[in-house]
């Protein structure tokens, strides 16, 4: 009898125990979280990132993460108003070419969180290319790498006779004369393609880095101080490769040339597509579901971007965001601890298959290659590159003003690739930029 009153005045004791232990605890058992984390992003809705916060708030790793969507338009001012204020996110997505410009409102990812050689093996190239920094240190990790791409009007394409949209330029130049429709008060009613101007070319620049890229344009010296846009290796004909690519983008809107196929006064480029104004357009991935909003019966399709010829490396063009850790944060290691988990196997899947983008992770991508939609940009995810930019916004404009340049204002190559150059050279004295 006393043994029995024994025991039960321990297991009570047990028990109460037990109650205690988990009187602090969340669902599961787990611990609780005990540090507040806020990640601001633009553009992904709090949907997109619901499951992978609840599978990591859940998962007893001390911290508990609080998401905020911001407004595109004004997430950069938000974004610096608040660092400056010190209150800052703790987690934050830069655009892919503003590392140089953010890096020291960053800390970097401790070295023993991901090797150089894991980072080689998981994700794809580009994004050491973008991220891993001549320090060594990694300053923001992607969830998803969108890339450039064709597409093209499958009905125009067949009316015309041609079988299967072009791989390479050459092609596409030579497919302008079949696509593109004249009307009698010599207007273009339907383009072969949305090229050669910048202010109604979506993505303008971003087609004009893709051409120089593959064309072998150096942006700038091996200082990075300087930018050699207008120079290189001349060819016969005296043209540097800057020259050469500046022509070709041109063309499409020079009425005296043989691909002649659009100019200035044509609607913007996604509108023209939509409304079948156009057969071809260049674009990312998340491009495709704003086409079929405007038309869901548009008969279009996408394929990879033209490349210089068949037998040349693939080049293509990146465009995406990397979340990363402000230098304010008073809890930078578990801030990359869920970055890490965002970007593992499983949760990037979920996260991917919710924005429809192509996976940064190879082993995910892999899979997406066999995917009707993302496929083709899947694949090309893998030969994509970029440019280091000392000022996104402002070194985007140079663009467009050496675009509108050649195309509207009759200045030539040269002379608008050198004026392109010193407007860079003015800002890599106040933005410079860094070797990685």
């Amino acid at each position: 009898m006393k043994n029995n009153i024994q025991r039960k005045i321990i297991y009570a004791l047990l028990g109460a125990l037990a109650l205690f232990g988990t009187g602090l605890s969340c669902g599961g058992g787990q611990t609780a979280p005990t540090v507040t984390l806020n990640f601001w992003k633009p553009f992904d809705s709090s949907d997109k990132w619901s499951e992978i916060i609840s599978a990591y708030n859940s998962a007893g790793r001390g911290a508990q993460i609080v998401y905020t969507q911001k407004s595109s338009e004004s997430y950069e001012r938000d974004l610096l108003e608040a660092q400056a204020a010190g209150r800052g996110p703790d987690i934050y997505s830069i655009h892919n070419d503003w590392t140089p410009r953010y890096r020291d409102k960053i800390s970097p990812m401790p070295a023993e969180f991901l090797t150089l050689r894991e980072l080689q093996e998981v994700f794809v190239d580009v994004v050491a290319d973008d991220f891993l920094m001549e320090d060594g240190k990694l300053y923001a990790l992607p969830g998803a790498v969108d890339v450039l791409g064709l597409y093209f009007n499958r009905d125009h394409l067949a009316s015309a006779g041609i079988a299967r949209p072009p791989s390479t330029w050459p092609e596409l130049v030579n497919m302008v004369p079949l696509l593109t429709k004249v009307g009698s008060s010599a207007q273009i009613e339907q383009s072969a393609i949305a090229l050669g101007t910048s202010n109604n070319v979506n993505n303008a620049s971003d087609i004009l880095q893709l051409l120089m890229l593959q064309s072998g344009v150096s942006f700038y010296d091996s200082s990075l101080r300087s930018s050699t846009i207008s120079r290189g290796n001349t060819d016969q004909s005296g043209e540097t490769p800057g020259e050469r690519t500046l022509k070709f983008f041109a063309q499409f809107a020079d009425p005296t040339s043989r691909a002649y196929t659009w100019n200035a006064k044509l609607t913007n480029s996604i509108d023209a597509f939509a409304q079948s104004k156009t057969s071809m357009i260049l674009g990312f991935s998340h491009l495709m579901p704003e086409i079929s909003a405007k038309d869901a019966f548009l008969n279009f399709a996408a394929t990879g971007a033209p490349q210089v010829s068949s037998d040349t490396t693939k080049v293509n063009y990146a465009s995406y965001w990397g979340e990363a850790v402000w230098s304010g944060s008073r809890y930078p290691n578990t801030a990359w601890d869920f970055i890490l988990f965002a970007t593992n196997y499983q949760q990037n899947k979920k996260y991917t298959e919710t924005v429809r983008l192509p996976s940064s992770r190879r082993d995910v991508l892999a899979e997406q290659q066999r995917d009707s939609r993302l496929g083709v940009f899947a694949d090309n995810v893998l030969s994509a590159r970029s440019v280091a930019k000392p000022e996104a916004g402002q070194f985007e404009k140079v663009l467009h003003e050496l675009i509108n340049d050649v195309s509207l204002n009759g200045i030539a190559p040269r002379s608008a690739l050198q004026e392109a150059e010193r407007q860079i050279n003015t800002l890599l004295n106040r933005y410079p930029l860094q070797p990685n």
